[in-house]
């Protein structure tokens, strides 16, 4: 628990005031020495905010390592997060929606069912032959050609 404004002043022997208002700039919230509190680490100098502040200032600390663990994943595995999960999940619907295309009792002619085969390599090998997402280019789908009876 951080040490509150309203234990400073017991530690120094100061008069307790109902309301004191929040030293952060801009801030203008009110409340008892209970609701100041210091965010200095031990064995400095006291730097009292009001809990709201404190609380705000926990959330953006959380939310800019948050971001930074995604950038450092990002710059890891460029294909797991962000631009290129979206790419890989849109490279897998291709996957998934092309495999009727290529199977032994497809109604496409053997030269399209070639075609469909390459065209899911290159949909495969799209993480590997492209180093990050934003170089990469979705190959076309061939067009389709069905075996006349």
């Amino acid at each position: 628990m951080l040490p509150t404004y309203q234990d400073y002043l017991r530690e120094n022997g100061l008069v307790e005031l109902p309301k004191y208002l929040c030293p952060q700039p801009g801030c203008k919230v009110k409340g008892p020495a209970f609701t100041i509190v210091n965010i200095a680490p031990e064995g400095e100098p006291y730097n009292f905010i009001c809990s709201i502040c404190h609380d705000y200032a926990q959330n953006q600390i959380e939310l800019r390592n948050r971001l930074r663990k995604e950038q450092e994943d990002e710059l890891r595995d460029p294909w797991s997060t962000g631009h290129g999960a979206e790419i890989r999940a849109i490279r897998n619907r291709l996957l998934e929606q092309s495999n009727w295309a290529i199977q032994a009792d497809s109604p496409l002619t053997p030269i399209c069912r070639l075609l469909f085969i390459e065209y899911r390599k290159l949909l495969n090998s799209l993480t590997v032959d492209y180093a990050a997402p934003y170089l990469a280019v979705m190959p076309e789908a061939p067009a389709l050609e069905f075996v006349t009876p």
